[in-house]
């Protein structure tokens, strides 16, 4: 899809009018990862795999492979074609925006580990906090590449 698509979906998922209704935009057909590292590979004039290798790393914790769009069956569809509505919504949204304001009020006085469950708790399908259940927690603060992109920018 375009990006000009793109925006003229969200655009028109804007105009549906319900603040507490998640939109889906139906954005087309996956793109494989190692199709477009490829294709950049090849614009930039090299080869992949020969001139720039294709490295593949693995899952890093809280990742996937397959994100579900909705939390039980499909969504309700609006009365525009590529846009479909999550018919489940937010509990309490009062306590949600509160719980979130307070949370990004906070999110630089606490723990990565103290991040990561609070977002589990406000998101009941979030599966990032998982990895700090147990021994992953890393003191130089490089979970999921974070710390090291400020010590970067500190250096």
């Amino acid at each position: 899809m375009l990006t000009s698509e793109a925006v003229q979906l969200v655009m028109q998922a804007s105009t549906l009018g319900n603040n507490e209704t998640i939109y889906i935009l139906d954005m087309g057909e996956p793109v494989s990862i190692n199709d477009l590292a490829a294709d950049m590979i090849r614009l930039s004039g090299f080869e992949p795999n020969v001139d720039i290798k294709i490295e593949y790393t693995g899952l890093r914790p809280g990742e996937k492979l397959y994100e579900e769009l909705y939390h039980s069956g499909t969504g309700k569809p609006t009365p525009i074609e590529k846009i479909t509505s999550n018919h489940e919504p937010v509990k309490n949204p009062e306590f949600f925006l509160s719980e979130a304001d307070n949370l990004i009020a906070n999110c630089f006085h606490l723990s990565r580990r103290e991040l990561f469950l609070s977002v589990a708790e406000l998101v009941p399908d979030y599966t990032g906090a998982e990895v700090y259940q147990d021994n992953f927690v890393n003191n130089d603060s490089t979970i999921f590449g974070i710390g090291k992109i400020q010590n970067l920018k500190t250096a």
